[in-house]
């Protein structure tokens, strides 16, 4: 056996291995760790600016949803707060609301984030964690079935996991989940 059939035989036996484990794509994941981001600052926090004549800024159910999180201090990324808004039963879309300076970031990598229940082939019904996110880390993960951000694609359902780059959310790694 040559040393490059040997080396080809080893990677594809570890291929095996790693989809034979359960739980060992997810051991790769990103973790909230490896994502810190510094505490805010102890200045004031401002009040959210809305741009108005704009969707999702005139929408009443979207601006209440801004202002309850604005008066409950940040919850992301240090400075930053994750605004969920109600858009049916188990689903949600989201924003960023920046404490310091009250600009909202609309621009999101999903439309809506779908978790549930829904009813499965085999299994009964369904529900998916949702957001997952934390304060000291830049790290979003979202799980559940998600819209296409612009209307023409179907759905996926998948966990995917983010980083806020400042301005936005950049997709750093998606896991399928078999919705069947």
């Amino acid at each position: 056996m040559t040393f490059s059939r040997f080396l080809g035989t080893l990677a594809f036996a570890t291929i095996l291995r790693a989809q034979a484990e359960p739980g060992s794509i997810r051991k790769s994941a990103p973790s909230f760790e490896n994502f810190h981001a510094s505490s805010a600052r102890d200045s004031k926090l401002v009040a959210p600016r809305f741009k108005e004549g704009l969707w999702p800024y005139d929408d009443p159910k979207f601006r209440e949803a801004v202002i309850a999180e604005a008066a409950s201090g940040p919850n992301f990324a240090g400075k930053l707060s994750i605004v969920k808004v109600g858009c049916g039963t188990g689903c949600m879309y989201i924003a960023v609301l920046d404490q310091e300076t009250g600009a909202i970031s609309v621009d999101m990598p999903f439309y809506s984030l779908l978790v549930g229940p829904f009813s499965s082939n085999n299994n009964g019904n369904k529900t998916f964690s949702g957001l997952s996110y934390r304060i000291d880390s830049r790290l979003m993960v979202a799980e559940g079935c998600f819209d296409s951000t612009d209307g023409r694609k179907k759905g996926r359902c998948s966990t995917d996991y983010f980083v806020w780059s400042g301005k936005r959310f950049i997709l750093l790694k998606r896991i399928p989940i078999d919705t069947r």
